[in-house]
């Protein structure tokens, strides 16, 4: 045990000396980026060590994965950042260290798939699909790179339109992207996985009650939604 505590804060350190403009930063200011990372870290650590306690006895289970700042008691919150309402802290898209496989209603996640290189957007939804249950929904949105084109060319070919959609926001660690997706290429990858079921969907037609996240900027956002087959 301890060995692999000590395995994951020397993790921990080496993650925060290795984000993509730390080469900028002066001596003192890596060092604090050293000291908010690892207490990030240990928040996680501490946090997930008693996520039963948030999360024991829900039906329906929805994951809201990289929630970010939007709390819905709806869901299971799943963040990397060890926000307060977060119930599950963690960088990874793998959900079986805190849920069976099979025991998950819905995984929902807005503007989060892109964060992950696309080389492992087969990995990733394929996991989600084994961690739902059957007939289980995973609800998607992504930046619709067609609009993205579309919105260059109707701005005047203007990059500072869509480089932050495009590429992220690039504000803190991990808020960069790494996968671009069409209806077509991501109707493709569910598909691929197992899903079934492949349509649109837009916020308003779930709840009025939806988070208020850029799932409802159809201008930029793509909103597929899927089904586990019932046999599995």
């Amino acid at each position: 045990m301890k060995l692999a505590f000590m395995t994951s804060a020397k993790r921990a350190v080496q993650r925060a000396v290795a984000g993509n403009d730390d080469s900028y930063m002066s001596g003192g200011q890596i060092v604090g980026t050293i000291g908010a990372r690892v207490r990030d870290w240990v928040r996680g650590v501490v946090r997930n060590a008693s996520c039963g306690r948030g999360i024991a006895g829900r039906s329906p289970v929805n994951v809201h994965f990289g929630c970010g700042p939007h709390d819905d008691p709806r869901f299971v919150n799943v963040d990397k950042r060890a926000l307060p309402h977060v119930h599950i802290v963690s960088g990874s898209f793998r959900l079986d260290r805190f849920f069976d496989r099979g025991s998950i209603d819905m995984i929902y996640a807005s503007h989060v798939v892109e964060h992950f290189s696309f080389g492992k957007t087969h990995e990733l939804l394929d996991h989600w699909r084994s961690m739902l249950k059957p007939g289980g929904i995973v609800r998607l949105s992504v930046p619709d790179f067609d609009k993205l084109v579309a919105t260059y060319e109707a701005t005047g070919r203007s990059v500072e339109a869509i480089q932050g959609y495009l590429l992220g926001g690039q504000d803190y660690p991990g808020n960069f992207h790494y996968a671009i997706f069409t209806r077509e290429s991501l109707g493709l990858q569910l598909t691929k996985a197992g899903f079934m079921d492949i349509r649109a969907w837009s916020p308003e037609a779930i709840s009025p009650r939806w988070p208020e996240d850029q799932s409802r900027d159809a201008a930029i956002s793509l909103n597929l939604e899927a089904r586990r087959p019932v046999q599995a």
